[in-house]
């Protein structure tokens, strides 16, 4: 089925959560993707369909972040 939302640390032991994202949306171009990164660490190429979440953050920061992301699906 289509994923809706991806969340990924940006930062991954096998590469990058961005390259994940760019290969999934070749069949769910419709995914948003929440990032998870330390201020260090910006996606490449960042667009519309993703957002970034700095740690610390709480568990609402964490909440209103999804519940954007999926706003910007439904309005895309």
């Amino acid at each position: 089925g289509p994923i809706d939302l991806l969340v990924s640390d940006l930062a991954l032991e096998d590469g990058r959560g961005d390259t994940l994202a760019t290969q999934l949306r070749v069949t769910h171009p419709a995914m948003q993707t929440l990032f998870l990164s330390d201020a260090a660490t910006t996606p490449s190429g960042h667009d519309g369909a993703s957002s970034v979440l700095h740690p610390p953050f709480t568990p609402v920061a964490l909440i209103n972040a999804v519940r954007g992301a999926m706003a910007r699906r439904h309005h895309a």
